[in-house]
């Protein structure tokens, strides 16, 4: 559509400035007069697709009646700019009138099964609604085309129809079952916000946006005639300053959260498919003198170290100080060490330890030093031989790729062993085929002791943002102190376990009830028996 739009407009802007020639001699025309005739043609092209045209003014008349060629072109891409609008115009009012029959023909759905909507249309909104299909969801998937640099629209703008007039709106690759409009649609899915099973997603980059769209929706919730909402909502916001504390907030309804991609970065660490990034990986286990089977302690220390002290940053700490506490031979906790370097003042490492209450302060070092520098380089070139475990996230990802390749190549001109419990996660966003390349080049000669993690295709996962991956975790690890080795006998004992869990429950709930019914009989015996007396 936005082709034929181009072509028509081009048409009607020759045809327009060879009429305005033919009205006065081309040899006659100062630069001036040529310029305006170029603007002219421009305005009078666009006229056309809203129906106004010149052929009827008196001047234009006659050029038209002297040249028929040229009347019968100015006539024919008149008759052109008005169909390719009367089109436009109906494929847009199709689509809304399509999205408004979808929601009234699903309006069971609303409540029956685990659907999710999408708030606007992003790359994170493609890259989780692509894993949300792949899981294989019984669900409805929605997305609700919202246009850019607006809060949650109450309505369409002018522009926003002209815009969308010609626009192919080619949403194949979102993997939803509709697509809706912005504006008054976002009321027709209301009765889809009330439902516990349901989930909200507002992911695009603009955190501002997202907090203005959720304030929107909190709104549409106070209302009298909505009612209250049950369905969880996921609003992408860094989690830092006043979004922490809205955080607090709305955990007490437990239907907010607040995903920062610096967080599900970190998360994705912890992700099974990731087990080769498990500090435990790094360490040396244990293992039985006599069977040489490993044992459930671990025979050396646990040194790490995090590049940048941002928000990724600061989650990696939180991820090494809980998957980097092993236990050694003595039952006690095997000596930890964490170095942080960065270039930001000491006040944000004061916040951090003011947030984040660290058992032993003595095992967390900073050192304020901006990358790439003297100080940097002299740093690493003190820790290269002790560390384990390296977190690269300095906020770029070039920088990080570039930092990630220079210690790697720095350990081995230390005499450093990198197939020897060492490796480097590298923090990246976009990581390109040409990164890729490199990456893969480089890692022959580094024995693949460098990890890239936070993709998009990585964090923006359904088990990610809802912590499934934990609920799998715990499943193995269940499964292998029950000494089950296969999927059929894994599957069947953590079923049995759940049912147990909730007949235990059912147990004492059923107690509780029926102390509470024999107490309050007695309690009306007692009462009658002393009104008797």
């Amino acid at each position: 559509m936005l082709n034929a739009f181009a072509f028509v407009f081009v048409l009607g802007w020759i045809v327009h400035m060879v009429t305005f020639s033919r009205i006065s001699e081309a040899n006659t025309q100062s630069i001036l007069d040529r310029t305006m005739a170029i603007y002219f043609s421009i305005q009078y092209s666009l006229e056309m697709f809203v129906g106004k045209t010149l052929i009827f003014r008196g001047d234009i008349r006659k050029v038209i009646d002297a040249d028929p060629v040229l009347g019968a072109a100015f006539i024919t891409t008149f008759f052109m700019a008005v169909t390719t609008s009367a089109i436009a115009i109906f494929h847009f009012i199709s689509r809304i009138a399509y999205g408004r029959r979808w929601l009234h023909n699903n309006t069971g759905a609303a409540m029956t099964g685990d659907n999710h909507i999408f708030a606007g249309i992003c790359e994170a909104s493609r890259t989780l609604a692509a894993n949300i299909r792949k899981e294989g969801t019984e669900g409805k998937i929605i997305f609700i085309d919202i246009p850019d640099s607006k809060e949650l629209p109450k309505g369409l703008s002018v522009w926003d129809i002209i815009s969308r007039f010609f626009n192919d709106d080619n949403h194949d690759d979102l993997n939803a079952d509709v697509v809706l409009r912005a504006g008054k649609r976002m009321k027709g899915i209301i009765p889809w916000l009330r439902s516990s099973r349901n989930n909200l997603y507002i992911l695009s980059d603009n955190q501002d946006e997202n907090l203005k769209m959720l304030e929107r929706i909190w709104q549409l919730e106070d209302s009298e005639r909505h009612g209250a909402f049950g369905c969880r909502i996921y609003c992408h916001a860094v989690k830092e300053g006043l979004v922490s504390r809205y955080d607090t907030v709305t955990d007490v309804h437990n239907r907010t959260t607040f995903v920062d991609s610096s967080f599900l970065a970190i998360e994705s660490l912890k992700d099974p498919e990731n087990k080769e990034m498990y500090p435990i990986n790094y360490v040396r286990v244990g293992t039985d003198q006599i069977t040489g089977r490993k044992t459930g302690w671990v025979a050396s220390d646990f040194n790490c170290a995090i590049l940048g002290f941002g928000e990724t940053g600061q989650e990696a700490l939180k991820f090494l100080y809980e998957f980097g506490a092993f236990v050694g031979e003595d039952r006690q906790k095997v000596p930890f060490r964490c170095h942080i370097i960065d270039k930001n003042p000491d006040d944000v490492f004061g916040e951090f330890k003011r947030r984040i209450q660290l058992v032993h302060k003595d095992e967390v070092q900073f050192t304020q030093c901006a990358a790439e520098t003297a100080g940097f380089w002299h740093k690493i070139d003190e820790i290269i031989n002790d560390i384990n475990y390296i977190v690269v996230c300095l906020g770029d990802d070039m920088t990080n790729l570039k930092v990630s390749l220079d210690i790697a190549e720095l350990a081995l001109q230390k005499g450093r062993d990198i197939q020897d419990r060492f490796v480097i996660v590298v923090r990246q966003r976009e990581f390109s085929k040409l990164d890729k390349d490199t990456l893969l080049k480089a890692n022959k000669t580094f024995c693949n002791c460098i990890r890239p993690f936070g993709m998009s295709d990585e964090i923006w996962k359904l088990r990610v943002m809802g912590n499934m991956h934990i609920n799998e975790m715990a499943r193995k690890f269940y499964c292998s102190y029950m000494g089950v080795d296969s999927d059929e006998k894994a599957t069947k004992a953590w079923y049995d376990r759940e049912r147990l869990l909730r007949d235990d429950d059912f147990k004492t709930r059923s107690v509780s009830v029926l102390e509470l019914f024999l107490y309050g009989i007695c309690a009306f015996l007692f009462s009658f028996v002393k009104r008797g007396g």
